[in-house]
């Protein structure tokens, strides 16, 4: 009994010194103010790089290193201190970069598996802008602290996937909206539409939109099931006249901001199309009917509501890299002409419109959109150099419509 009180009180104690014991590590950073990187195409850019000569999409230096720690331990708390800075010429950076010079230490700091190895992962961007002027930092250093690795929840992991059973059927789609199914469809995907009971009817998806980059955030782990409504299914028969209806997403979201009012659009640069499938099986999710409200009812009416379309055709990519692309090539054809639809569109307000283009010129060029014979915007771009690859510009701005189709006209002027 005494020999096992010891024990317990000896293993108490060596957690504590472990998890509670405060680290450190003193990071000295070398630059190379004319460190130069190519492209594929053979452009040459000088940007000043710390040592290990890393930087992100929007050519901004950055930091990283790794070392081994315990297993089983996550970074509980962590400190950047005696910051040592000295002044930078932003001048050195590209124009476009400039824009993303961070106003305070931007740094992030965790512990990743290996195999059976844990590392401590260390990275930072050694840059600020302080009152316009721009500092890199030369020295720091990392406080911080481990701590247990949380014991991990019960997840959702699937154990018994819906692709285990069941005839299945792949279809694609590109646009968000209601989709209806009918018979000859149903035919054309190779589902012997002539004995099947429509009840067994199931569709699964979960949608087109790219999947997030973080780890860390919510994703699906297997196929979902959507609900679906099924006209003519009670007789158990898929007749001629039958059809499906149910909502699928399309490969490009709208995330609306409701603080603003606005809403931000998504393209998807991976896939143009979304997949959903058929699933003959078991009774499958359909859309329930919903019990009226009929008390404390407030009645009001709706005649209008905010609409949004894009046009954006993802061809070139300035600098082959990054996720940024472009459309229309206006070297040979330098005018062009879009028309954009909005059934039912309200004449008497103004329409917000935004126009974004790209150049890789050696000359100073400007682009001229165009409505009802009247310039909306006006945008000059600039010449290539030693610090960029290319010319990047946008504006907004707002106009009257005249019909349901919104004829603009794009003309290049590269003289």
């Amino acid at each position: 009994m005494f020999m096992k009180n010891i024990l317990a009180i000896y293993s108490f104690f060596l957690i504590q010194l472990v998890t509670g014991q405060q680290l450190h590590k003193e990071v000295n950073l070398r630059w190379n103010d004319h460190t130069k990187i190519s492209n594929n195409s053979g452009f040459v850019l000088e940007l000043p790089l710390v040592s290990n000569n890393a930087f992100d999409v929007n050519y901004l230096p950055y930091y990283f290193e790794q070392w081994k720690v315990a297993s089983n331990y996550v970074i509980g708390s962590y400190e950047i201190t005696n910051v040592v800075y000295a002044s930078l010429d932003k001048k050195l950076f590209p124009k476009k970069s400039q824009d993303f010079f961070p106003q305070k230490i931007k740094s992030s700091f965790s512990v990743k598996q290996a195999r059976d190895v844990s590392f401590a992962q260390f990275k930072i961007t050694p840059l600020i802008i302080d009152n316009g002027q721009l500092k890199r930092i030369i020295s720091f250093q990392i406080a911080y602290t481990l701590q247990p690795k949380p014991v991990a929840k019960a997840t959702n992991t699937v154990h018994d996937s819906p692709l285990s059973s069941g005839e299945w059927f792949r279809f694609a789609i590109d646009t968000t909206g209601v989709y209806k199914i009918n018979k000859s469809f149903l035919s054309s995907l190779g589902v012997n539409v002539n004995n099947i009971n429509p009840k067994n009817i199931q569709i699964f998806g979960n949608g087109g939109a790219s999947l997030p980059e973080g780890n860390d955030v919510f994703r699906y782990d297997d196929l979902q099931e959507n609900a679906i409504f099924v006209s003519g299914e009670d007789d158990a028969k898929f007749d001629d006249n039958d059809y499906i209806l149910f909502y699928a997403q399309g490969p490009d979201i709208w995330i609306p901001n409701l603080g603003l009012h606005k809403a931000k659009h998504q393209k998807n640069i991976y896939s143009n199309k979304a997949y959903y499938f058929v699933r003959i099986g078991e009774n499958g999710q359909r859309i329930q009917q919903q019990v009226p409200i009929t008390s404390n009812v407030i009645h009001q009416t709706i005649t209008t509501f905010n609409d949004y379309a894009v046009h954006e055709i993802e061809k070139v990519n300035l600098d082959h890299f990054g996720q940024q692309f472009f459309g229309e090539n206006f070297t040979v054809n330098n005018t062009q002409n879009f028309a954009i639809p909005f059934t039912d569109i309200d004449l008497t307000q103004d329409i917000q419109i935004k126009f974004s283009v790209a150049t890789v010129a050696s000359e100073t060029s400007s682009f001229a959109l165009n409505y009802n014979n009247e310039n909306l915007i006006s945008l000059n771009n600039g010449t290539l150099s030693t610090t960029t690859v290319g010319s990047v510009s946008s504006r907004t701005t707002t106009c009257t419509p005249i019909n349901e189709i919104l004829n603009f006209e794009v003309v290049f002027d590269n003289k």
